[in-house]
């Protein structure tokens, strides 16, 4: 993210509503200024862009999803500067929808994954990766850390929450031996400096 802002500042709005969101590149290249409310920090997703056209969403199903104070206060700077390019573009106001070409018309995804994406990943040195594992980030992130699945599920736009524990399973947190030394009686309970200690003793 830090290279993006770096190098691709234009992009970076982007960047962060898939980081911060977890919704797919289609549902956030289909989605307009309508579709954001800042007050109550969410956004409607109602429509994906695929190939160039508008379609409905994957499982037909519109969803609310949450947004965190940075993509708030970043999208909220972002506007600005459509509203601008906008009125260099003649339109009178910001273009209708959230993420668009220097023309105002849809990006093209696989464009912008050579052009923009794919160079992020080179400048940053990480390995090549999809724009669809940002979604993945953003599930094994929260899951990892213990939030709420059924919630992360939403956000997700899965069908169910069963389906998000499944596929996400090895990243519940709980597979740590500490967790499974908190069953143990009282006497065996120490904190990590009196394992290590012991441990060296052992060895």
């Amino acid at each position: 993210m830090d290279t993006v802002q770096h190098h691709y500042p234009g992009h970076y709005p982007l960047f962060l509503l898939l980081a911060r969101t977890g919704c797919r590149v289609g549902e956030a290249l289909g989605l307009k200024w309508g579709d954001i409310d800042f007050n109550g920090r969410f956004v409607n997703l109602k429509r994906s862009l695929s190939r160039g056209r508008i379609t409905t969403l994957k499982n037909k199903r519109e969803r609310q999803v949450d947004m965190s104070l940075q993509l708030v206060e970043t999208l909220q700077t972002y506007r600005q500067k459509c509203k601008q390019k906008g009125l260099e573009l003649g339109l009178g106001a910001e273009p209708e929808y959230l993420f668009t070409n220097s023309l105002g018309n849809f990006i093209d995804v696989n464009n912008w994954r050579r052009r923009v994406f794919d160079k992020a990943l080179e400048k940053a040195k990480l390995r090549k990766i999809r724009i669809h594992d940002t979604r993945h980030t953003y599930a094994t992130l929260r899951i990892s850390k213990g939030d709420n699945i059924p919630d992360v599920s939403h956000q997700l736009g899965h069908h169910s929450p069963k389906f998000t524990m499944d596929f996400y399973y090895h990243w519940l947190p709980g597979k740590k031996k500490s967790e499974v030394d908190a069953l143990d009686d009282p006497e065996y309970r120490v904190d990590d400096t009196e394992k290590e200690e012991r441990i060296l003793v052992a060895v």
